[in-house]
C-alpha cells in the first residue's frame, strides 16, 4: 500500500469478487464439496494504518484476532524490534565529503579476503541514488553473468554488470546489481534471481524495496549507506543477513553531529561497534588503485591512504565532468537524496535535521564539485515547513484519538513512495 499499489490492489480485489464460483476444476473434477463462500485471511506482523486500509479494501464482515501479549514481555516498540543475536552491527561516522570514497574503501576491504564476503546489500534512500551509484561503480566494459533464460538476460541487461573500483586481487570479478521500485516487476525478479544465484562476489545496490518480503540467501554484509527512515525499517534492513542461524554483519554510515545520537537507538537492539572512517580508508586503500576510465588524475602507488582517497575523489569528479549522462544521474541522485532526507519519522527527525546538512559537502558524496542550483532554497522551505508542522502536531495532540487515526490514515494513503523516487 505504501509503495503506491493501492489502485492495482483495488482492481485485483474487484476482479476476484466479480468472478463466478467454479463448479468444476480444469481437469473436470467436481467441486461440489467446496464451500460456496470464499474466506479471506489477512495476516500481518504489525497492524499499521496501511495494513488496516488493506483490510478495509479486501475483507467483508471481518473479525480481528490478535496474538496474546506476554505480560512479562517488553512492550516498547524499539525493544520488540530486535536484531538477530548472531548479527554483528557496527557504525562509522563519516564526513559527508568523504562518504563516497569511504564506501569504496570498505567494499574493497571486505572483498580483499577470499571467501570472507560473497554477497553484500547496500541500502540507499532513493532510486535516483541507486541508479547513480550503480552507473558509477559498474565497469564500462563489463558484462553480466550468463542468465538461465535468454529473456532474463534481456531483463537484467541494465541492472547487472561487472563492478569496478571495489575489486581486489582476491576478488577480481565482483558482480554489481541494482534494484528499486521504479523498475518493472519482471526486471526486479530477474535481477534478484541473478543476485541470489551468483557464484562470484556480488553487490546489490537497492532501496527499501529489498528490505522485507524477499528471501535472499547467504547475505554476508548489509551496508546502510543512508540510514533507514525509521528504526523498524532499520531492523528489516539488517535482517537481510544473519538468517537461519548464520552469522552476519551490518554497517551503518552516519554523519558527524546530530546523526551520532542515532547510535543510542541502535543500542536498544544490540551493542554496536564503532568503526573509524580513517581505519576503513587505510584498510581499503592499502593496495594500488586501478581506475577503469582514464582521467587527468592518475592512480597513485606508494602514497598514503589520505592521498589515495583524494585521488579517487578527484577521479570521480573529473569522470562526471567528462560524462554528461552520469553527471545528470549524479545531480538527480543528489536532489532526491536531499528530499528523502526530510522524510524520516517524526520521532527520529531530531537526528536528521535537514537544515544542518552542508549541501556542498553532500554534493561531494555524489562526485559533484558544487550543489546543483535551487537546492538551498528548497532546504529553507523544508525548515519552515517543519516548524509549521510542529505547530500542527501540537494541535493534533489535543484532538480526539479517533480523529487523529482517521487523519493519519488519509495522509498515509495519499503519500506515495515515488514522490522523491524513494523505493
Amino acid at each position: 500500500m505504501d509503495l503506491g499499489f493501492e489502485q492495482d490492489l483495488k482492481k485485483a480485489i474487484s476482479a476476484l469478487r466479480d468472478l463466478p464460483v467454479a463448479k468444476t476444476a480444469a481437469n473436470g473434477t467436481a467441486l461440489d464439496a467446496l464451500p460456496t463462500r470464499r474466506v479471506t485471511v489477512l495476516c500481518s506482523a504489525t497492524m499499521k494504518m496501511n495494513v488496516q486500509k488493506l483490510g478495509e479494501l479486501s475483507l467483508t464482515d471481518a473479525t480481528f484476532l490478535a496474538a496474546e501479549k506476554d505480560e512479562a514481555g517488553e512492550t516498547d516498540e524499539n525493544a520488540v524490534h530486535k536484531a538477530p543475536a548472531q548479527l554483528h552491527q557496527s557504525f562509522v561516522i563519516v564526513p559527508s565529503k568523504l562518504r563516497l570514497v569511504t564506501l569504496v574503501a570498505h567494499l574493497k576491504s571486505v572483498f580483499s579476503r577470499r571467501g570472507r564476503t560473497m554477497k553484500v546489500i547496500i541500502f540507499m534512500s532513493c532510486a535516483d541514488s541507486v541508479d547513480f551509484h550503480y552507473e558509477l561503480f559498474r565497469h564500462p566494459g563489463g558484462s553480466a553473468p550468463p542468465a538461465p533464460l535468454p529473456k532474463e538476460a534481456e531483463q537484467t541487461a541494465k541492472t547487472v554488470s561487472q563492478a569496478a573500483y571495489v575489486t581486489s586481487a582476491a576478488s577480481p570479478d565482483v558482480m554489481l546489481h541494482r534494484m528499486h521500485g521504479s523498475l518493472s516487476q519482471p526486471v526486479r525478479t530477474a535481477t534478484l534471481r541473478s543476485f541470489s544465484a551468483c557464484k562470484s562476489p556480488s553487490v546489490l545496490i537497492t532501496t527499501d524495496v529489498s528490505s522485507r518480503g524477499l528471501d535472499i540467501p547467504s547475505v554476508d554484509l548489509v551496508i546502510e549507506y543512508d540510514p533507514a527512515f525509521s528504526f523498524a525499517d532499520h531492523i528489516h534492513r539488517v535482517g537481510r543477513t544473519a538468517r537461519a542461524g548464520r552469522a552476519g554483519d551490518a554497517v551503518l554510515f552516519l554523519l558527524p553531529g546530530a546523526e551520532e545520537g542515532y547510535v543510542e537507538l541502535l543500542k536498544s537492539s544490540t551493542s554496536p561497534t564503532s568503526l573509524s572512517y580513517e581505519s576503513v580508508l587505510k584498510n581499503g586503500l592499502v593496495a594500488k588503485l586501478e581506475f577503469p576510465v582514464e582521467t587527468s588524475t592518475k592512480p597513485t602507488d606508494g602514497s598514503s591512504y589520505h592521498d589515495k582517497a583524494e585521488s579517487m575523489q578527484l577521479h570521480f569528479e573529473q569522470r562526471l565532468l567528462n560524462d554528461a549522462a552520469r553527471l545528470d544521474l549524479a545531480r538527480n541522485g543528489f536532489r532526491s537524496h536531499i528530499r528523502a532526507y526530510a522524510t524520516h519519522v517524526k520521532e527520529e527527525r531530531v537526528h536528521f535535521n535537514l537544515t544542518e546538512l552542508h549541501l556542498g559537502h553532500a554534493a561531494k558524496s555524489f562526485g559533484l564539485r558544487e550543489a546543483p542550483g535551487g537546492i538551498g532554497a528548497g532546504v529553507e522551505r523544508k525548515a519552515r515547513k517543519g516548524q509549521n508542522q510542529a505547530g500542527r502536531d501540537s494541535t493534533q495532540e489535543q484532538k480526539p484519538p479517533q480523529n487523529i487515526i482517521r487523519m493519519k490514515s488519509r495522509m498515509l494513503m495519499k503519500a506515495t513512495a515515488d514522490e522523491f523516487n524513494i523505493g
